[in-house]
């Protein structure tokens, strides 16, 4: 059943990447590469950051999420984001609900996949994001290639209705748990950026690690821009 769920689902991402238009800002594109499992019956608390600079202004984003594994393959959650606004006074900015499907089980394909689902809505306005993504992964030797192939709707008073695809893209190196080279790469019809980073974890016991990422993107879409972006998740 999953491998069917799998074979229509890869098509269907494809087409949808070359059917809509792509208007998401770079801000919104330079985030976290979403993995496509996580600890059965676990519970996961997350802290995100990014801060993105050009010629124009320093923004700077934040979301704090707590998630939890409802099962072998389920992993729903909420989150809470912030920015910097241009009065430049930080706040609450959306409110997040997510689920995590694991569509196959790690190893069982030629790569591991997932569904992600997030839905987003913009603080004291009716406004609302809703995101669906196709998660691959593919593990050979030490190194880890991980896709995000995400469709997102936007909708809602005040909102013109609009459907976005973005792309990120992770190679990584597992040198050792604590310290893992990467490269990554976030893209849409008008950004695109590269650059290096680093990721580790720390394993206390079987069920509870501390997981941190950090990445700094260089714009190439014809502006100055460079991002720095990090994550530290506790999983128990």
């Amino acid at each position: 059943m999953k491998h069917n769920v799998i074979g229509s689902l890869g098509p269907l991402c494809c087409a949808l990447a070359m059917s809509f238009p792509s208007l998401v800002k770079a801000d919104s594109v330079i985030d976290t590469i979403h993995h496509p499992y996580f600890l059965p019956l676990g519970q996961e608390l997350e802290w995100r950051i990014v801060t993105r600079h050009d010629h124009i202004e320093n923004e700077l984003f934040q979301r704090i999420g707590y998630s939890h594994a409802v099962n072998d393959s389920l992993l729903l959650g909420a989150a809470l984001t912030g920015e910097r606004d241009i009065s430049k006074e930080f706040g609450i900015a959306a409110y997040h609900l997510n689920a995590l499907w694991k569509l196959t089980e790690q190893g069982q394909y030629w790569a591991d996949h997932g569904l992600l689902v997030d839905v987003e809505k913009t603080h004291k306005q009716n406004e609302y994001e809703a995101n669906i993504g196709l998660l691959t992964e593919k593990q050979w030797g030490q190194h880890i290639l991980t896709s995000n192939v995400l469709l997102k709707h936007l909708f809602g008073n005040g909102r013109a209705r609009d459907t976005e695809i973005e792309y990120r893209l992770q190679w990584q190196y597992r040198l050792k748990t604590t310290f893992q080279p990467t490269l990554e790469m976030y893209s849409d019809r008008d950004y695109f950026g590269v650059g290096p980073g680093f990721s580790g974890f720390v394993k206390y016991s079987p069920t509870r690690q501390l997981r941190y990422e950090m990445s700094f993107i260089n714009g190439f879409n014809g502006t100055e821009d460079f991002a720095y972006r990090a994550r530290v998740q506790f999983t128990f």
